[in-house]
C-alpha cells in the first residue's frame, strides 16, 4: 500500500492473478510473491475494496455473457422439445429445463416486486404496490 491509500502496481498485480487463477497459492507463485504478503494485504481495508470491486466487475461481465446467451440457450431448448426424432426422455428433460426456468424467472419477479413494495413503505409510499 502506498502512503496515499492507493494500490502499489504490485499489488495491483495480484488483484488480477487473483481474478484469473484457480487459488491463492497460485496467484502467488505466478508473481513470486509470498503467500503471507498476500494474506497481509487481504486483510487492508484499502486493498480488500479493490479486490472486491475488481471481483464484482468480473461477475458483472460474466454474468452479461450469459443473458446474451439465454435467448439461443431457449431456442436449443424448444427445438429439442420440439423435434419428434428426438428420444421422449431428452425431450421431456428439455421441457422441464424451460418450466424450471420459466419458475424461477416468475419467482424473481415476484421478489422484485415485494421488494420494491417494502422499499415503497419504508419511504411512506403506500400506493397500490402496497405490501401483499
Amino acid at each position: 500500500m502506498r502512503g496515499n491509500g492507493s494500490l502499489s502496481a504490485r499489488q495491483g498485480a495480484l488483484i488480477a492473478a487473483l481474478l484469473a487463477a484457480p487459488s491463492l497459492a497460485d496467484a502467488c507463485r505466478e508473481l513470486g510473491l509470498p503467500e503471507s504478503t498476500a494474506h497481509r494485504w487481504l486483510k487492508d481495508p484499502i486493498f480488500d475494496a479493490a479486490y472486491r470491486t475488481a471481483k464484482a466487475a468480473c461477475l458483472g461481465q460474466a454474468i452479461g455473457r450469459v443473458q446474451a446467451l439465454a435467448a439461443s440457450a431457449v431456442e436449443v431448448l424448444q427445438q429439442v422439445m420440439e423435434d419428434t426424432d428426438t428420444p421422449a426422455a431428452v425431450r421431456v428433460q428439455a421441457a422441464a429445463k424451460v418450466l424450471d426456468v420459466a419458475m424461477k424467472a416468475a419467482g424473481g419477479e415476484q421478489v422484485e416486486e415485494r421488494i420494491a413494495a417494502l422499499e415503497a413503505a419504508l419511504h411512506g409510499d403506500l400506493g397500490p404496490r402496497a405490501i401483499a
